[in-house]
């Protein structure tokens, strides 16, 4: 026999509706069950940016080298499928989204390259020594440069890239889809940051920065293509969620 369970059209409608509410919760906003994220706008063409997952802003207005100091991180809801979306601020204009494994209590960097592309690294380092720093590089320059960081004005012709090869889109120590990269430990006298076409050191760089501050002495160096204005590549520093 078939048994069949009907419901009143009133209960019907208020199950329903819970059922609604409940399927369309995130716990992004629980500590236990989110990941901390710091959405980064690395693209010198197109921002600001807004962030979201499941219907929650992770981070709205993020402008092109958003720098350390502006805002804190966004939280997303743990899990192995997580989507983040992004749009142009203010705007329903899809630009990009990104999957990844969030684990809960812990913190990622996803920075946006440009419209379809964007990478999401995870936070692992452990706090340097006295008189040193914890840094990594994120390349989004679009092409792949070795990298020299030195006190100002070393003299790089036959000294070897402190970073070679670095593709674009990647972390130092990893490809851009593994977990993070590597925080070296780097003297804190080191702060200028010059990048070259793989193979040179002379001439004009493509890159020149100088790292300012780091917040307790950790933080990542992105390498950007052009700002609007601007003849040459510069970087720009983030800091982590905590440390």
């Amino acid at each position: 026999m078939t048994h069949r369970f009907i419901l009143p059209v009133g209960a019907l409608a208020a199950f329903a509706s819970f059922a609604l509410i409940t399927g369309c919760s995130s716990d992004a906003t629980s500590p236990n069950e989110a990941a901390n994220v710091r959405v980064v706008n690395a693209s010198p063409s197109t921002g600001p940016i807004t962030a979201s997952s499941e219907n929650k802003t992770v981070q709205a207005g993020v402008s092109f080298q958003t720098p350390t100091a502006a805002g804190g991180c966004g939280t997303i809801e743990r899990g192995g499928d997580e989507q983040i979306d992004f749009v142009l601020a203010g705007t329903q204009t899809g630009l990009a989204s990104i999957k990844s494994n969030f684990v809960a209590q812990q913190n990622y960097t996803a920075v946006f390259f440009g419209p379809n592309n964007v990478g999401v690294f995870q936070e692992s380092f452990t706090a340097p020594s006295a008189n040193n720093n914890a840094i990594r590089f994120i390349n989004a320059t679009g092409t792949a440069g070795d990298i020299y960081l030195t006190i100002p004005n070393a003299i790089l012709p036959g000294t070897q890239p402190t970073i070679s090869n670095l593709a674009a889109g990647a972390a130092s120590g990893t490809n851009g889809n593994a977990p993070g990269g590597t925080f070296a430990q780097y003297p804190n006298s080191n702060v200028q940051v010059r990048m070259f076409n793989v193979g040179q050191n002379t001439g004009t760089p493509r890159v020149d920065f100088i790292i300012g501050g780091l917040s307790k002495s950790v933080g990542t160096v992105i390498l950007t293509a052009p700002p609007a204005g601007q003849s040459s590549p510069t970087a720009f520093v983030v800091g982590p969620c905590h440390s």
